[in-house]
């Protein structure tokens, strides 16, 4: 970074209010620490952590800075070794002294060296270019002078950073003559210590000048010498700021923001990779001193969550080193253009001496992340809106201290919770400062609050598009799990992309040696069911694809994928299964993704026993046919209740009259319709368990958000006196005229938990097909007669009767009957046809529809409940609305703003 203000670049991140994860299968628990406090050693760090860089360049650092550094669990020092203040005069002799007290000060306190190379004179520059003779003799002599004390050497910094006007910040040269000043490079270090590693330049890549590094490519494989000679380099280094999960998205690749393959992606697509390091990161912060509230700047909390949230992305994306920028804040960066005074304050220290929160974070991860040997992530809540990112679950595997689950929420609004199932009755719960407490798993398992993103200051505040107010560059608060488990899955899913196009390349490798024979399973899940499903069982293979006609994916949707290994005879490798809370996870973006209803999918894992599966009937009946998915029509809307909002701000208890207000979206989206659409739009009402029936009609006004305007529809003075009653409750739905639309559930009640209502029995037949029908819900059965906090499955049953009677329609009546599913404030989804089955109860002999193995595995959390309903094919049909939950009283949900408003 060497003080130049980071630049502008467009860069935007791509379900449920309560996510269920979980550890290693029972059985893996090793015994550890039982939830008592853990002690604090003094950090000890270990290879993985540094900082760029300790003192001012070309400084030893201070007594207190020595300490401070060493107390943090440093162990690199990045900084420059500036050829024109180490060689001014043409044909002088290097002056390494001062060089060499700066490097001796580290050796000696247990810091390595990370040398940058760079700064010619002027007498060295000819015709505007750099003698590459004179270079390779600088770096030969530089190299061969500090033989083992420095073994990696980085040529130049940041050749790709462009400033205001697109010039070279730091180069000012072609890529061609940086390809040139590498290569010279390369082999002057080579000849002097062939032991010594090469880094090419810093790329500043998430700035204004995203083309350099695949020109450089391009330069660097027309060189017929380039493969023989390690293409030049063995490590790329990356500058990371602001945005943290850019550590985890750029070595990886992502498609959407606009797409980009991934650093890996573009060095594999050249036929070579090398390890990635991250030897810059960081936030400013603004609160303190003249610092500036300003794009990609942090208050001193947000710069804490931040280091945290660095060193666990390079971890779960491979990146094998990371360091800080800075230990202190020396030059404070870039100016103020209208105040003239230091703007960009970095330091994990003030400069007099007085340690921030990033400080305290550093010595955590350190002390805590060191050691591990494994480490995964897993996202969860994306929708396919770039400015949504979820939350990040990352789990660290075989630190010293047992399995670190880290978890933080990328979005604002409100806090999320993640459920940590786990076999360790007992783990410690730590903060960022690494203030302890004991926890106890409650039913097996650990409940994680995910925070909300605090810090919207996002780097398309510098562009004409301004700030987007969703779109979070640091992740909130970060709460750190430690469970008492050293084990390692001996096999592992490698990462992910957080988004990519179907189909996709899913891999997997060991994490140890294997006995010869050894077979992969693996499973994938998509967390709207929570089921897992097998999808490739006993496989030498190590990656597949995954997102094709065999395994249809649907957009939009995230799919979280897991993998174990056996021997030869089919025994589990050190006894290990599946991780049950996954390894890898992305969300299908575009490609050859469906969109609606369930698509077919492999058959969930039947590695847990199932119990018989009974039916509503009295004779088994097999599983429904699923609709199959066809494209949306592109009128479909989602219309959604945002609030149902008593009278006088009453208590539903004494409330007679709500005031409810409703949006509309392009389906699966939060694109608001336009202003001048003019659709008529309907709201629902169903008592307990009768039939929905028409309320009235919404009235339409237009309001404005920013640059957004966008319609809101009212529906005012509903009557709800009879929800004042704690045995009643109200379901409230939207639809559209004349459009195929799909509303959400919203429950009002004093207290609307779930209940079960008496079976309705037939009085009779109708002579004939009626022309309007109640299609009832009269049975959720779950499967295996287990409670709704533990069954995976349900079986329902729908009896359909004549319009406001109880007459059932006869036996041969056969239309498509078709059950519709919202999970909490989702819009409703069709998905199953039902089975049509007959009944005979009080000599009355009668149709019932049946629709076996629903999943209903979400409902297991008792802050979510499903809610289902029904339609009929050929008549005018009404259904009641069935909800399902362990406790689904009502609940009040975030308004989902519209994020854009559609031209049509």
């Amino acid at each position: 970074m060497f003080a130049a203000s980071r630049r502008a670049f467009i860069w935007v991140g791509a379900l449920l209010t309560i996510l269920v994860i979980a550890s290693i299968a029972p059985g893996n628990y090793t015994p550890g620490h039982s939830g008592a406090a853990i002690a604090a050693p003094g950090v000890q760090g270990d290879d993985h952590f540094g900082v760029a860089w300790i003192s001012a360049p070309g400084t030893v650092a201070g007594e207190q800075r020595t300490r401070q550094a060493v107390d943090l669990g440093i162990r690199w020092d990045r900084f420059p070794f500036y050829w024109n203040q180490m060689q001014s005069v043409l044909d002088a002799p290097i002056d390494f002294s001062q060089m060499d007290r700066v490097v001796d000060h580290d050796l000696a306190n247990g810091i390595q060296v990370q040398g940058i190379l760079l700064g010619a004179p002027q007498w060295a520059i000819v015709g505007g270019k750099i003698a590459y003779d004179r270079w390779y003799q600088f770096v030969y002599q530089t190299v061969l002078h500090y033989g083992d004390k420095v073994n990696y050497w980085e040529i130049w910094n940041e050749p790709d950073l462009l400033d205001g006007n697109g010039q070279g910040v730091f180069w000012w040269g072609s890529i061609e003559d940086y390809y040139e000043l590498l290569k010279t490079g390369y082999r002057a270090v080579k000849a002097a210590n062939p032991n010594d590693k090469v880094l090419m330049a810093a790329i500043a890549f998430p700035y204004n000048n995203q083309e350099f590094f695949p020109r450089f490519l391009d330069v660097l494989s027309r060189d017929a010498t380039a493969a023989a000679n390690n293409y030049y380099f063995d490590i790329l280094p990356l500058h990371l700021y602001g945005r943290v999960s850019t550590v985890y998205d750029l070595p990886i690749g992502y498609v959407g923001k606009p797409d980009f393959p991934g650093f890996r992606g573009l060095m594999r697509g050249r036929g070579f990779e090398k390890p990635i390091w991250v030897n810059e990161a960081g936030v400013a912060v603004w609160n303190t001193g003249s610092g500036k509230n300003a794009p990609g700047r942090a208050t001193l909390d947000e710069q804490a969550s931040y280091v945290i949230q660095a060193f666990a992305y390079g971890l779960a994306s491979g990146v094998e080193k990371i360091f800080v920028f800075q230990l202190y804040d020396d030059g404070a960066g870039a100016l103020d253009p209208n105040t003239k005074l230091p703007a960009e304050y970095y330091g994990l220290i003030s400069n007099d001496g007085e340690p921030r929160p990033a400080y305290t974070a550093y010595q955590t991860a350190a002390r805590y992340f060191s050691g591990t040997k494994l480490a995964t992530r897993v996202n969860y809540w994306r929708d396919g809106n770039p400015s949504v990112k979820g939350v990040d679950v990352i789990t660290l595997y075989g630190t010293p201290y047992g399995k670190i689950t880290l978890t933080w929420n990328y979005d604002g609004g409100a806090t999320k919770q993640v459920r940590v199932l786990s076999n360790s009755p007992r783990a410690i719960l730590m903060d960022k400062a690494g203030r302890q407490q004991p926890v106890t798993a409650r039913d097996g398992a650990y409940v994680l609050d995910a925070r909300p993103a605090t810090n919207n200051n996002n780097f398309n505040c510098y562009t004409p598009a301004g700030c987007d107010p969703n779109d979070y560059i640091i992740g909130g608060d970060p709460t750190i799990l430690i469970e008492p488990d050293a084990t390692v899955p001996p096999s592992v899913v490698n990462p992910l992309p957080s988004g990519v196009n179907a189909p996709f390349t899913v891999a997997w490798r060991p994490t140890k040696a294997l006995p010869g024979g050894a077979r992969y399973d693996v499973q994938f899940m998509d967390p709207e069911d929570g089921v897992w499903r097998n999808w490739l069982v006993s496989t030498t293979d190590t990656s597949g694809t995954f997102g094709t006609s065999a395994t249809p994916v649907r957009l939009n949707h995230t799919y979280v994928f897991r993998s174990r290994v056996t021997d030869a005879s089919g025994r589990l490798i050190d006894g290990y299964d599946y991780p049950q809370n996954g390894m890898a996870s992305t969300v299908v973006l575009g490609g050859s993704a469906s969109i609606g209803a369930t698509p077919p999918s492999p058959t969930p894992t039947s590695s847990t026993p199932s119990s018989p599966t009974p039916t509503v009937t009295p004779s088994p009946s097999p599983t429904p046919t699923v609709t199959p998915p066809t494209p949306t029509p592109e009128a479909a809307v989602d219309a959604k209740i945002q609030i149902v909002w008593p009278q006088g701000n009453k208590p539903v208890t004494e409330a007679t009259r709500v005031n409810i207000g409703g949006y509309v979206f392009l389906q699966d989206t939060l694109a608001a319709v336009n202003p001048n659409w003019a659709k008529e739009v309907k709201l629902w009402r169903a008592l307990n368990n009768g039939v929905e029936e028409q309320v009235t009609v919404g009235q339409k006004r237009t309001v404005s958000k920013g640059a957004l305007s966008y319609p809101v529809w009212d529906f005012n003075d509903v009557d709800v006196s009879q929800a004042r009653d704690p045995l009643n409750k109200y379901y409230f739905r939207l639809s559209v005229a004349g459009t195929r639309s799909f509303g959400n559930i919203w429950s009002h009640g004093a207290d609307a938990r779930t209940y079960f209502p008496k079976t309705d029995v037939p009085s009779g037949i109708t002579s004939g097909v009626p022309a309007a029908v109640d299609a009832k819900i009269e049975i959720v059965w779950p499967q295996g007669n287990l409670p709704v906090d533990k069954a995976v499955k349900a079986n329902v049953g729908v009896y359909i009767f004549e319009k406001g009677t109880l007459k059932s329609v006869p036996t041969g009546f056969s239309p498509v009957v078709r059950l519709w599913r919202a999970l909490n404030n989702d819009a409703m989804r069709e998905i199953a046809v039902g089975k049509k089955e007959t009944k005979t109860e009080k000599g009355i002999t009668y149709p019932v529809w049946v629709f076996n193995d629903v999943d209903v595995s979400a409902a297991r959390d008792k802050l979510s409940k499903y809610y289902f309903y029904v339609t009929v094919d050929g008549v005018t049909s009404s259904s009641n609305i069935w909800s399902h939950g362990v406790d689904a009283r009502t609940y009040f949900p975030t308004p989902e703003e519209p994020r854009t408003v559609s031209g049509r």
